[in-house]
């Protein structure tokens, strides 16, 4: 017999919020997700339409959180 070990995909985190912002950094806050977290990974997208193709360009930032945390990431300027 095949035996085989795994888990699976957490759920979504609940109320997730901006809690501060200013020119230079964003805050964020939520309830975290049941089950077992290691750590959330967030990210973060900087995006712009363009008219003629619709496809969406921009510059995205990541940043690995661990669970309870306080969560707190510089704003990114679009790419040029």
């Amino acid at each position: 017999a095949t035996t085989a070990e795994g888990q699976t995909r957490p759920a979504a985190v609940r109320n997730l919020t901006v809690s501060s912002e200013n020119t230079t950094s964003l805050s964020f806050s939520w309830r975290p997700s049941e089950g077992h977290v290691d750590i959330y990974d967030l990210s973060l997208y900087s995006v712009s339409e363009t008219s003629t193709n619709h496809r969406a360009a921009g510059s995205r930032t990541e940043h690995q959180q661990p669970a309870g945390d306080l969560v707190d990431l510089q704003k990114v300027s679009p790419a040029v």
